[in-house]
């Protein structure tokens, strides 16, 4: 071999191409090829042990991953929790109580007994509109009903419940507080759509605010009267004053608990 090194380098052969082939010398006597057989014969069967001993040894390595997997998945199926629990009579008897109650329900109706105002609510949609060229959104405020915010909360509940209706237009069922025959301390008797009320006392009615024009601390307030709140409260909004629509009026109460 290392002859033949020599001579293909000496020739200039490129390695990385195939070489041609080269004739094999003839086997010999058939002695020698006995002798060839049997030592043919022997690396076949050191071959075959050879195979054996990997299939063994494949064989340890599959069992060992099956035993693996089985362990995993023995501790996956350990850390899935339990169901969760089967609701007590009592907790039941809460939940119960709770809807009875008419928390967290859509409003219905309300009324003001005092200056005799009753209105019912249904919830409102909402449409894209363009002002000023610019693309928003409005809510539909109904014409006979006052109009509650799906997006505020629902009677009883912690946070800000928000009715809008009109004072001028439709049934004007907000006309009462355009006219400012709302003062604060007045209860507000909110039903619920399962029938059950939750009663609300006037805390604050707002000084009109501009729709065109309003300053900056005017429309930070705005902001204010729209937002959610930790407390349960109830926002009323209509348009002022009675006869046209240049400001926009909020009424706040809280819940009486």
């Amino acid at each position: 071999m290392l002859i033949l090194g020599l001579l293909l380098s000496a020739c200039g052969t490129n390695i990385g191409a195939s070489p041609t082939p080269i004739p094999l010398p003839a086997v010999g006597t058939s002695s020698d090829s006995s002798s060839a057989d049997s030592d043919s014969n022997e690396m076949d069967s050191d071959e075959v042990k050879s195979s054996d001993a990997d299939n063994d040894n494949n064989r340890e390595a599959t069992t060992s991953a099956t035993d693996a997997v089985a362990e995993e998945t023995d501790v996956v199926e350990s850390g899935v929790p339990a169901l969760a629990p089967t609701a007590t009579p009592e907790s039941a008897e809460e939940a119960a109580q709770t809807v009875s109650n008419g928390v967290g329900l859509d409003p219905v109706q309300l009324d003001i007994e005092q200056i005799r105002l009753s209105a019912s609510i249904t919830s409102m949609e909402w449409r894209i509109v363009r002002i000023d060229g610019q693309r928003t959104t409005e809510w539909i405020i109904p014409d006979a009903t006052a109009g509650w915010h799906p997006d505020s909360a629902g009677v009883g509940e912690a946070g800000n419940v928000l009715i809008s209706g009109y004072q001028n237009a439709g049934d004007a069922v907000f006309s009462q507080l355009a006219l400012g025959n709302v003062q604060v301390g007045m209860e507000i008797i909110m039903t619920a759509a399962d029938g059950s009320t939750q009663t609300y006392v006037v805390s604050e009615v707002g000084t009109p605010i501009p729709l065109d024009g309003a300053s900056a601390a005017e429309t930070d307030q705005v902001v204010k009267y729209y937002a959610p709140s930790d407390e349960a409260k109830l926002t009323l909004i209509t348009g002022w004053p009675a006869f046209t629509t240049t400001h926009r009026l909020f009424v706040i109460a809280t819940l009486v608990e």
